[in-house]
């Protein structure tokens, strides 16, 4: 797996968090 994909992983889990 590509280092670009955990971080943006993480991101969108925060952003379905906010929501």
């Amino acid at each position: 797996m590509m280092p670009y994909v955990y971080p943006a992983c993480l991101l969108f889990l925060s952003l379905f968090i906010s929501f």
